[in-house]
């Protein structure tokens, strides 16, 4: 987009411990974006954490939130969340604290900068943090998801995998994999306290098992890529209310797919223009693009693009639009597409070594 700027930092989290093609990680890596031609320099260690498997950036101040997913953080069975501070090409770790949950896999920062909330996958609970001067304060609000799926193997339980706030920004929802549920919360700003929905929660087709969850930044709907059933979930959003009704849904994988090994969707995001959505598929190792009716919000199948390698559990689109980043898990890559305005469609130029790479962050030059 016209006057966004074209030079910054990626930031790439990481599983970390293991030895792959690109070496073993150690942690959270940075690399420099030339987005004038789509150039993706070489990691380099920033901050040694043991998985790192989530990066959100606070609205406004140079800080970075990781989700670190530990199994014991401070003598308890919890994950952890680091603060990384942004300075220039200088970072530093300046606080870490309990996720009150395991297996974090998620974070969102409300767009006001004032509350962090944390997804943790294994426990089925997000915990939500009031945030001062950027920093995590106080006693964390624990929510505790209950319910379960039909798919036994993976839904025995709640599974919290991600939170997104709504375009009110007082309100925000979590997407749990276990139960097929999107469950709603409002933030008392003033009292810096939580109290669900009424309803409490929206409910997908069973053994859906949503994932993450992305608002349109214009028009009255939401979208939800469900891991366990290959689909994306269109849904109207009421402003009054918070209520999220859905209208369509949509496979990520291609008509007539003749391969039988398994696949598992995994993210999702929608252009700032509103225009185009994009999600990614784990197995199939694919992006699939959809166009997005400005009027009506459905979603119309475009292309399935191969991601570049195995596992692309992540992926961003640049802030000027023209580009999109794919983390290849299990290929040891950072994959750049460019990315066609008019046609949504993606065309790969370039793979970056970087070691299991599971999240992939733009961080624009002030």
């Amino acid at each position: 987009m016209k006057g966004m700027a074209l030079r910054g930092l990626v930031l790439i989290g990481t599983y970390t411990g293991e030895a792959g093609p690109a070496g073993m990680s150690r942690g959270l890596y940075a690399a420099d974006w030339d987005g004038a031609v789509g150039g993706l320099g070489p990691p380099r260690l920033v901050a040694e954490l043991e998985h790192p498997s989530f990066i959100a950036l606070h609205p406004t101040r140079p800080l970075a939130y990781v989700a670190s997913e530990t199994g014991r953080f401070r003598g308890v069975d919890s994950g952890a969340v680091a603060v990384v501070r942004l300075d220039g090409t200088h970072f530093t770790l300046a606080s870490q604290h309990a996720s009150h949950g395991t297996s974090p896999c998620h974070l969102a920062v409300d767009p006001r900068g004032e509350f962090l909330v944390v997804s943790n996958y294994g426990s089925g609970t997000a915990a939500v943090y009031r945030l001062r001067a950027g920093l995590p304060t106080g006693e964390a609000t624990v929510l505790r998801l209950e319910g379960h799926g039909p798919k036994a193997d993976r839904q025995e339980g709640p599974h919290a995998h991600s939170a997104v706030f709504d375009p009110t920004r007082d309100r925000f929802y979590v997407q749990d994999l276990g139960t097929d549920r999107l469950w709603g919360y409002a933030l008392d700003r003033h009292h810096g306290t939580v109290a669900p929905l009424v309803p409490p929660f929206t409910t997908l087709a069973p053994g859906a098992g949503p994932r993450h969850m992305v608002f349109h930044p214009h028009g009255p709907w939401a979208y939800v890529i469900n891991e366990l059933d290959n689909t994306v979930t269109a849904l109207a959003w009421t402003r009054t209310s918070g209520a999220l009704t859905p209208f369509q849904t949509v496979g990520t994988l291609p008509a007539g797919r003749t391969e039988t090994a398994p696949s598992w969707p995994a993210d999702i995001h929608v252009t700032a223009d509103g225009a185009f959505l994009y999600g990614s598929n784990r197995g199939h190792d694919s992006l699939v693009v959809y166009r997005i009716g400005a009027t009506d919000g459905r979603l119309e199948p475009v292309q399935d693009a191969p991601s570049g390698g195995g596992h692309p559990r992540n992926f961003a689109l640049a802030p000027d639009g023209g580009w999109l980043l794919c983390a290849n898990r299990d290929a040891d890559n950072v994959v750049v597409f460019r990315r066609d305005p008019a046609t949504g469609r993606l065309t790969s130029t370039s793979a970056t070594p970087a070691p299991h790479p599971v999240c992939v962050v733009f961080v624009p030059a002030k």
